[in-house]
């Protein structure tokens, strides 16, 4: 997993956006800077080309901001980790965002897309920066005791609460890309 480059990670911290119109253009734009090297861009652009926006966005709102009777797939490392929201992971990479003088939503800070986008950050420090061992130490930690505590969790969720094609494949990247040893795309 860390030879994912920041390219992958801010490719699947947008895919996670809301889709509005930037959204589109925002994978397509990461597809150019990857120059069509990334296998499952593709399939994941292909199909948020074809989903209707609406249909796309009242998916989204369903499966992650506001399902009726309860949101099936919250995209929150406290809630697949402590059955909250804003919870004690939320507070802790909080900290660790501050330790990189970074700020952020204080609600946000342990979305999926948050945590995605700061990989892609410390990828990219860590292969350009006189703070490489540090960006090394700080990516392989934020690996290890963040995103593989709950990402694999979010994936079979997501995988089991909807039937939207772009969603069903986003949860296969996030498997193959995550899981040991697995290739199911």
């Amino acid at each position: 997993m860390s030879d994912i480059s920041a390219v992958e990670y801010r490719f699947l911290s947008l895919a996670m956006a809301y889709p509005d119109e930037k959204f589109l253009n925002g994978l397509l734009e990461l597809k150019k800077i990857a120059n069509n090297n990334i296998i499952y861009f593709n399939p994941l652009i292909n199909l948020a080309k074809k989903e209707k926006s609406a249909e796309q966005q009242a998916e989204y709102t369903r499966l992650f901001i506001s399902g009726f009777p309860k949101t099936p797939c919250p995209p929150y490392e406290s809630f697949f980790t402590q059955g909250i929201l804003f919870g004690k992971a939320n507070e802790i990479v909080r900290k660790i965002y501050s330790d990189w003088e970074m700020d952020v939503i204080p609600s946000l800070a342990d979305h999926i897309s948050t945590e995605f986008e700061f990989l892609a950050f410390l990828s990219a420090v860590k292969e350009t920066s006189d703070y490489t061992n540090d960006a090394k130490q700080t990516f392989t930690y934020f690996l290890n005791n963040h995103i593989l505590n709950w990402i694999l969790d979010f994936a079979y969720t997501l995988q089991n609460n909807t039937k939207n094609n772009y969603y069903l494949q986003y949860a296969k990247v996030l498997l193959n890309t995550f899981s040991p040893k697995t290739n199911i795309l």
